[in-house]
């Protein structure tokens, strides 16, 4: 037993993780128009764009919310109004 994970933490030594994902021509347009605004927004409610964020979906609601991590505890970043969703 021992042998098999020194065998799985050498491999995983040696695997280099993917450090990109997959692109388009559509999320380079998002990268350009739509981050620098977010960039704004964080900055002009005191929120690193970095910070770990928590998601919170209401289906009954029709609501997403997204909340930024600042300091120890998570602030409310954005509510979004869902139009439809899928019943699957």
């Amino acid at each position: 037993m021992p042998k098999i994970f020194i065998l799985l933490l050498v491999t995983g030594l040696f695997i280099k993780p993917k450090n990109s994902l997959p692109d388009s021509s559509r999320a380079k347009t998002v990268r350009e128009t739509v981050w620098p605004k977010l960039q704004a927004e964080f900055k002009s409610k005191g929120l690193n764009p970095k910070s770990p964020i928590y998601i919170r979906l209401f289906k009954d609601l029709y609501l997403l919310e997204v909340w930024v991590k600042k300091g120890s505890k998570y602030q409310l970043f954005k509510p979004y109004t869902i139009c439809t969703y899928s019943a699957a």
